[in-house]
């Protein structure tokens, strides 16, 4: 269960954080720069303006992010007022990260606007609203670009902030960039010089960008302890599965004392299927590769919420073992009712004869049989046997009013075919 934090980041604060303390110094500075190129802009002629002017602007707008990536690492650490910039990184190589990954967000909504015209820049502007937060914070939390644009952490991080919360940050980015958006359209309509009109919408840019950094820093620095932020270097988190054991024997104990996460189980299976490939599985190996199957198979149908993949493990297992089963009936019946909607018939076959053997005394034998019989009644091929033969089983059991319509509705696939 997650807890809110005692303290709620404050997007009033974060939008007056640029005029204040060591942030406020920085947005002052890149004024007077902005003011500075738009003059050497207008002054230089053509190719000084691109040799000069260009390198200048990509530098500016670096220092930009370089600036606002400090201002998340320092604010996340509850010490806003302490951002210090010597250069274009930062010790620990973050800032180059995060400029790098907002240059990728900037070339992708160009690529767009280039290829599709303006919807399509507006719904990857839109898009990119959604999702740039996350990798950004992920990206101040792992210090890698690779793992901050790892959808997964993305979704587990918007858990733990609540979507309310997070949708927040996404809100501030998305009303930042429209407010952009109007800016330019006024400054356009009223006539404007364009020198003045570059500086303007430039320095409102640096504002937004420095206020949305402070945000996001501000929502770290609230959910540290959700976090599990280290007290010497809170920057330096990764949200990770927790660490076990390699040793399937030992690893097969922790399964049986805690159930066990996905990643363990998933572990647990690999172990013992290549234990089996390399023929070293000792008949030992080969009882606990089949009781851990039971416990994987039904945690993945139920516990996990992947059938696809439960399906996947069952039919490695029924391969090696036609007389494999789960341990409850009930599992069974269900996993075997997720292959027949999935239309996976050979699979189905197989779980329902280990269904019919293993559970003589279920009063499901008769639906388990019928739900087979309709999910091949348009078949062919081997397989296609064993349901005739159940469906003539079933034209003499005790069925239900209901179960009896249903078998009369399939009769002609059958009966046709003998």
């Amino acid at each position: 269960m997650i807890h809110q934090p005692t303290q709620t980041a404050s997007i009033s604060a974060a939008l007056s954080a640029p005029f204040y303390g060591s942030a406020g110094q920085w947005w002052l500075g890149l004024a007077i720069a902005a003011v500075l190129l738009e003059l050497l802009r207008g002054a230089l002629p053509g190719l000084l303006n691109f040799l000069i002017v260009l390198p200048l602007t990509l530098v500016f707008w670096i220092m930009l992010f370089r600036i606002a990536s400090e201002v998340l690492s320092t604010t996340a650490q509850g010490k806003p007022d302490e951002a210090r910039v010597t250069g274009i990184d930062s010790s620990d190589g973050l800032a180059v990260r995060h400029i790098g990954l907002w240059l990728l967000a900037l070339l992708t909504l160009a690529a767009a606007f280039v290829l599709t015209g303006m919807v399509g820049a507006i719904l990857v502007g839109a898009l990119l609203a959604l999702l740039l937060p996350a990798f950004s914070l992920l990206l101040a939390l792992r210090n890698s670009l690779i793992d901050a644009l790892n959808p997964a952490a993305a979704l587990r991080l918007i858990e733990l902030f609540s979507l309310p919360v997070y949708t927040r940050l996404c809100g501030l980015l998305l009303g930042l960039s429209l407010a952009y958006l109007l800016i330019s359209a006024i400054t356009l309509q009223i006539g404007m010089n364009l020198g003045l009109q570059n500086w303007l919408l430039t320095v409102y840019w640096v504002w937004a960008m420095l206020a949305w950094f402070s945000f996001a820093g501000q929502m770290l620095f609230d959910h540290r302890e959700q976090l599990e932020l280290a007290p010497a270097d809170e920057a330096e988190v990764v949200i990770s599965e927790p660490k076990y054991s390699h040793d399937p024997d030992l690893l097969w104990q922790e399964i049986q004392r805690s159930g066990g996460t996905e990643a363990m189980h998933q572990t647990l299976a690999k172990a013992f299927d290549q234990a089996v490939l390399r023929n070293e599985a000792s008949p030992d190996d080969h009882a606990k590769r089949f009781a851990h199957g039971r416990m994987h198979v039904a945690a993945l149908l139920e516990a996990f919420d992947q059938p696809d993949q439960a399906l996947l493990r069952a039919d490695t297992l029924l391969d090696d073992n036609a007389n494999f089963a789960l341990a409850q009936s009930s599992a069974m019946f269900s996993l075997l009712d997720a292959a027949i909607k999935r239309r996976q018939h050979a699979l189905s076959i197989k779980l329902c004869r280990s269904f019919l053997d293993n559970f003589p005394n279920s009063q499901r034998r008769n639906e388990a049989r019928l739900r087979v019989c309709e999910g091949l009644q348009s078949s062919s091929g081997a397989h296609r046997i064993f349901a005739q033969t159940w469906f003539t089983e079933l034209m003499t059991e005790t069925l239900t009013p209901e179960q009896r319509q249903r078998l009369s509705e399939i009769a002609p696939h059958y009966v046709s075919s003998d």
